[in-house]
């Protein structure tokens, strides 16, 4: 009895060892290795979420340095316009505790204070001359484009550490105007804590495992804040991580990144180097006026990001398991005992003894379906594979008419993997070793699953392999998560930089084009487009795209994606899928657009769409655009349209954002030509002509060119308004206008109303030789008219009388004088008979077409 005993139990011992060893195995270093890549991606975040701060604040800089460059408002000195810009910035930003603008002598002209959240302008008396602190001369060396970025440390005030801590970096960069001419250095003050903010975010989960150490070790963020900052005190020189752990310290300055484990635990680090091309750091120093020692490259400039995992943590979960499964195995062990046992002593109870076994069987199959767990065990010599209940549960097949072999394992397998799974199995045949491997299944449903397989073989006397045995383990839990939180951080980097593009574009094209590309990338679609939903004059909505991919296919249709990047493109016909998410409010998914009854809406030689998405963007409760997609492998579905839900949501800010900033301009234009256009007549005003009077004037006087000023006024126009009333004068003042500004026909020259009928016209680059030619033109056009003034003594319909002056400006004389001058011909052309034009070279009459007079003369 006690042979049969030991034939029965010992096997089946064996195998519940095996497999809870195996699952103890496979857990254990699957759990290990998921804590490593964890990790390891939390790592890479924060190194991003590093580099990313970095760039945002250059991108800034450099915003800055460029919009002073081209509205030149650092060479106007326009100091309080600039004050304005920044405090505006500052409010905006709410990460800079200082923006300054520096002059070349290190005088600040433009500081703003932070003040915790209240930016101010500091007043003039309170501003400093910083041309001996270490960043002004570290910065204004540089060249145009290139960035200065201080060392990382604490803000120190009149000697001593500002309290409470304030971790600060400065980021400088010069200025220099149209020719080349250094006008001086913009310098950001960059709150450190915010890139630590972020920096202890990205680790939330343990956030006692991560480290962020400079190059000589220091914490600048740790598990202990008492140990930070130590380079910054005197008694804390000796607290860095080489003195508390120098063996690791070693391995981690030995490269750049890597993972390493001992006797304290898992070591991941990586190496920052937040220096690009272009930007260039010193060594700062403590004391306020003295320099930095000497500069730093990118190379030097590095901090270190460190996640310790202690030993004591990964042995606890070890142990943990293994309690678990010791416990499990016992409870299986007795079972087994017990059934083993009542069949060795009662063989004639081979009823109640299957029984037993069975019952035995059962749990091992429930510990199997807890774990996710399946067993196979393949015999060499006939094929014949054996699969535990579990592995059919995972495989999803029926094990009724289902003939388990190798050949059947393998066409299960996902046809991309199978290769590679029958190539590691025979390896590990072949070279007498166990293998494991992760692949995926092709479900009969078209479902994916992963599993994590384990296995090695048997061999015989002779060493010939006789049986091959192994664990298969569900992971499609475990992968799933992991790809979402790959997926979750793909979405995040696209909403930053769609938000830090917003800043920089001023066009809605470039915008959208950048936005399309990253959410064309995202959802793995062929093609797209962006448009905005507007509201035409009759409260009806209509589309306008603004991005689209460019699929032209002949000349025709290529004028047209011309088109749409310069101005758009408006789709009012709503009866068709693009006009559905509209209409309905909803997403429209359409994997069969060619037969789909809502298609339409397209030009002909299209090229084929397989698949469409239309997701409409709302704000506030209203449609505001839409983002449509095309041709994705697969078709699109509602995962898609959840994954991209907090894209669109960060799409519909940017849309309601710029559309309230082409709003804000077309009211600031609005009020602009109401300030310089006369009412009436439609032309630019008294006071828009004097503006550009001596804009032309200072123009002239740059390259050497002459100006021509024409003054103008019509004959006996009170008579006029006498005879037919003042509705019908408005009416001749505007028909006058009309053809004074039809014979101006260079976009330079200007006419304005002076005052009541009198009219003056800036002809820049025009000598006196050109402006007559144009002023009989005017004089002409009008007689071409015929607009009669039958109480005019000169003649039967409206004439003008006209003065010319030209001046060359450069000299002693100004634009005053030339309106003088003008003024004066004008006189003279009034006082000699009217309908004629006066210059300094005579009278010119003008022969009346409708009424015959004298015939043109010079006198």
């Amino acid at each position: 009895m006690l042979r049969y005993f030991c034939a029965l139990f010992l096997p089946s011992t064996l195998i519940v060892a095996l497999v809870m060893w195996t699952f103890y195995s496979s857990e254990n270093l699957s759990e290990q290795q998921l804590m490593k890549e964890h990790e390891s991606g939390l790592i890479e975040l924060q190194k991003e979420t590093i580099t990313r701060d970095f760039s945002h604040v250059v991108s800034d800089l450099l915003f800055l340095a460029h919009q002073a460059e081209f509205h030149d408002v650092v060479g106007a000195q326009d100091w309080q316009h600039l004050s304005r810009h920044y405090l505006e910035f500052s409010s905006k930003k709410r990460v800079y505790d200082q923006v300054r603008f520096i002059d070349k002598a290190g005088m600040e002209r433009v500081r703003i204070n932070y003040n915790g959240g209240n930016p101010t302008v500091v007043a003039d008396d309170k501003l400093q001359n910083k041309r001996e602190r270490y960043y002004f001369q570290d910065s204004i060396s540089l060249a145009r484009g290139e960035v200065f970025i201080s060392p990382f440390d604490l803000n120190v005030e009149h000697g001593k550490i500002e309290q409470p801590l304030k971790p600060m970096i400065r980021f400088g960069t010069p200025v220099f105007d149209g020719e080349g001419n250094l006008h001086g250095m913009i310098m950001l003050n960059y709150l450190g804590d915010n890139l630590l903010d972020r920096f202890a975010r990205s680790h939330s989960d343990n956030p006692d495992h991560s480290h962020l150490l400079n190059a000589e070790g220091f914490w600048l963020h740790g598990a202990s804040p008492e140990n930070e900052w130590g380079f910054m005190y005197p008694e804390k020189k000796d607290q860095t991580f080489a003195r508390l752990y120098p063996q690791a310290w070693k391995q981690i300055m030995a490269s750049d990144a890597g993972q390493f484990q001992s006797e304290k635990g898992v070591y991941t680090f990586d190496t920052v180097y937040p220096l690009r091309e272009g930007w260039k750091s010193s060594t700062g120093s403590a004391e306020a006026f003295m320099p930095s020692s000497k500069r730093i490259g990118s190379e030097l400039y590095k901090w270190k990001i460190v996640s310790q995992i202690p030993e004591s943590e990964l042995l606890a979960k070890s142990e943990r398991l293994a309690d678990y499964l010791l416990q499990l195995s016992i409870l299986f062990i007795s079972l087994l005992a017990v059934g083993s046992w009542l069949l060795a002593k009662a063989k004639l109870r081979r009823r109640q003894d299957e029984i037993a076994l069975l019952n035995s069987e059962e749990s091992l199959n429930k510990a199997q379906r807890i774990s996710h767990v399946g067993n196979w065990d393949l015999d060499l010599s006939n094929n014949k594979l054996f699969w535990s209940p579990e592995i059919f549960r995972i495989f999803a097949i029926d094990p009724e008419g289902f003939e388990a072999s190798y050949e059947a394992f393998l066409a299960t397998i996902h046809p991309d993997d199978r290769e590679k799974v029958n190539r590691v199995y025979r390896d590990s045949v072949e070279n007498r070793t166990p293998y494991e491997i992760e692949h995926r299944l092709l479900m009969q449903d078209g479902s994916l699953k992963w599993v994590h397989e384990h296995g090695e073989t048997l061999y015989d006397d002779q060493g010939a392999p006789v049986r091959s045995i192994g664990t298969v383990q569900d992971i499609t839990e475990r992968k799933r998560s992991e790809e979402a939180l790959l997926r979750s951080s793909l979405i995040i980097e696209t909403i930053e930089r769609m938000e830090s593009r917003f800043i920089s574009y001023s066009e809605p094209f470039a915008l959208y084009s950048d936005l399309l590309d990253d959410i064309i990338a995202l959802s793995e679609s062929e093609y797209g487009f962006i448009g905005e939903v507007l509201i035409d004059p009759d409260t009806k909505p209509y589309l306008k795209i603004y991005a689209i991919t460019d699929l032209s296919w002949d000349k025709k249709t290529q004028d047209l994606y011309d088109a749409i990047r310069k101005r758009g493109f408006e789709f009012r016909k709503l009866d068709n899928l693009l006009g559905k998410v509209i209409t309905s409010g909803k997403a429209v998914i359409s994997d069969d657009p060619r037969h789909d009854p809502r298609h339409g809406g397209l030009p002909d030689g299209h090229p084929s769409i397989d698949a469409f998405l239309g997701m409409p963007i709302y704000s506030g409760g209203r449609i505001v655009g839409e983002i449509g997609l095309a041709n994705r492998k697969g078709g699109f579905d509602q995962a898609l349209l959840d994954y991209m839900e907090p894209l669109i949501a960060a799409c519909s800010q940017i849309v309601v954002a710029r559309q309230e900033q082409v709003a804000r301009r077309a009211a600031e234009q609005a009020l602009e030509n109401l300030a310089s256009m006369d009412g009436l007549l439609q032309i630019p005003n008294r006071r828009r002509f004097d503006e550009y009077l001596e804009q032309e004037w200072r123009r002239a006087e740059r390259y050497k060119t002459p100006i021509s000023l024409f003054m103008i006024d019509i004959d006996h126009f009170k008579l006029y308004n006498d005879h037919y009333g003042h509705q019908a004068g408005d009416d001749c003042l505007i028909k006058v206008a009309n053809v004074i500004r039809k014979s101006l026909q260079r976009p330079t020259d200007m006419v304005a109303r002076y005052g009541g009928e009198e009219f003056v016209c800036i002809l820049p680059d025009t000598a006196l030789e050109g402006s007559i030619p144009i002023a009989r033109k005017i004089m002409n056009h009008l007689l071409e008219e015929k607009i009669l003034h039958a109480a005019s003594p000169v003649s039967g319909q409206v004439t003008l009388s006209l003065g010319i002056a030209t001046a060359h400006p450069g000299g002693e004389e100004s634009s005053d004088q030339l309106i003088a001058l003008a003024d004066k011909h004008l006189y003279q052309a009034k006082e000699s008979g009217r309908n004629r034009i006066v210059s300094d070279e005579g009278v010119i009459a003008v022969q009346d077409k409708a009424t015959p007079g004298p015939d043109s003369y010079l006198i």
